[in-house]
């Protein structure tokens, strides 16, 4: 009888530690990046932040404008000091001239490219760095030098790949002020004072707005809905109004049966014209609203101040039609 339950007892010890070892958290194993050898870390996410160098939230500040024919990084990167030598890679899937970037471990560097070539100047010795260059995406390099060349090579020629981006120009008052913004597939950008735009993006469908904003007054572009092809670049151009953007004076919601106004600001075009809280926009301009995105009927009502817009509207099942003239949005 005691050998039995001192093997009872055995096994439920060795139940129990089996339990325990299977519980007991373990360190995850390390896994090397075997797809970017040589590479630094610090390399690779400097270059996910040199892509959105010309993005910024609603309430950053503007920053001072940058060409995006020299896509700079940013201002906390040294420039290297170049030597006197250079390397010379072969492209894989472009053969124009346009320029780029290469970040190194002696600081960041202007490149170009030509024939099917980019030539990184400067350097006199082996090493590695991540290369960017305009419309494709960061990709690592690695170069040495060989006694009998008077220049370096890269270990294997470097395969392009496009990026999916949004380019565009935009013209009208404010551009050369500084004061238009850009909103590309819901990010937010400066407009450089020439006019220009551009950034990378998700593939798929994209709405494209430039404003102005003039104090407390908001002036926007007709919105532009494009689809966005993997891989490809889609280049639109827009404009800014002159007038000052003007509104009919109400706060609006969707609903099933159409656009909800929730409230009619007083004094303003909706109020004069007898609009109520509760009121269904069923049409504007003759547009049926009920599969209208709320953003896009809020674009059509507004305009330039001092315009009219047409706008049907049910109450108690009767439908009535009124002209309302858009009056400035503070």
């Amino acid at each position: 009888m005691h050998r039995n339950r001192a093997l009872a007892l055995l096994v439920a010890l060795v139940l129990v530690l089996s339990l325990v070892a299977w519980l007991w958290p373990r360190p995850e194993p390390e896994v090397a990046d075997a797809a970017k050898p040589g590479i630094p870390q610090p390399y690779l996410d400097h270059w996910g932040k040199v892509l959105s160098q010309h993005r910024r939230s609603p309430d950053e500040p503007r920053t001072t404008p940058k060409s995006l024919d020299e896509p700079a990084p940013e201002t906390n990167v040294a420039m290297a000091e170049l030597g006197p030598g250079e390397v010379r890679c072969q492209l894989i899937g472009f053969e124009g001239s346009t320029n780029g970037v290469l970040q190194a471990a002696d600081g960041v560097r202007f490149v170009s490219t030509a024939d099917g070539e980019v030539i990184l100047p400067g350097i006199t010795g082996d090493g590695a760095g991540m290369l960017e260059v305009t419309g494709f995406k960061p990709v690592p390099v690695q170069w040495q030098f060989r006694e009998s060349e008077a220049f370096g090579h890269c270990l294997k020629p470097i395969e392009l790949e496009s990026v999916t981006r949004v380019i565009g120009t935009v013209t009208g008052p404010g551009v050369e002020d500084g004061l238009v913004d850009v909103s590309i597939c819901g990010i937010l950008m400066d407009v450089e004072t020439d006019g220009t735009f551009g950034t990378v993006v998700e593939p798929g469908s994209c709405r494209i707005q430039a404003s102005r904003q003039d104090g407390a007054l908001f002036a926007p572009s007709k919105a532009i809905h494009v689809n966005v092809p993997e891989g490809e670049t889609v280049e639109v151009e827009l404009a800014v109004p002159d007038a000052i953007r003007g509104g009919i004076g109400a706060r609006v919601e969707a609903s099933e049966d159409g656009i909800r106004i929730v409230d009619v600001i007083p004094d303003g075009a909706a109020a004069d014209r007898g609009l109520q809280a509760g009121d269904i926009v069923t049409e504007v301009d003759g547009e049926l609203t009920a599969d209208m995105e709320l953003q896009d009927f809020i674009d059509w009502v507004g305009g330039a101040s001092g315009t009219s817009v047409s706008v049907t509207f049910l109450r108690n099942g009767r439908t009535q039609t009124v002209e309302l003239k858009r009056r400035p949005v503070n």
